[in-house]
């Protein structure tokens, strides 16, 4: 692999992970024509999810994010941006701290 490449390689998005999100974002996520087509028991469950407090674990498989797919199921736009909430991409490059470049990586082979 040339320097080029291992550096595009480490830079490359590796895996993501989420991290807790807001009960705003969750409520900016949620299409404001959507919200009126929910079930008064639905609005429940959301409701008690803004009510969470400051963060919120909306990964995937949790209860919240269960009760958010639930409640807007067949509502692809507001699954869509729920479904970003709180997702951050890792590079292998930041998992290891590296500043990873072409130049770095000759450097670091000089060695």
């Amino acid at each position: 692999m040339s320097d080029g490449d291992v550096s595009v390689d480490l830079n490359a998005a590796y895996r993501a992970v989420h991290s807790p999100v807001s009960a705003s974002d969750i409520l900016e996520a949620i299409v404001p024509g959507h919200w009126s087509t929910l079930t008064i028991a639905k609005r429940k469950d959301v409701d008690s999810i803004l009510s969470m407090g400051n963060m919120i674990d909306a990964s995937p498989g949790t209860r919240t994010d269960v009760l958010l797919t639930t409640a807007f199921a067949g509502k692809p736009h507001t699954l869509s941006a729920l479904a970003l909430l709180g997702k951050v991409v890792i590079t292998r490059a930041a998992e290891l701290s590296l500043l990873v470049t072409p130049s770095t990586v000759s450097a670091a082979r000089a060695l």
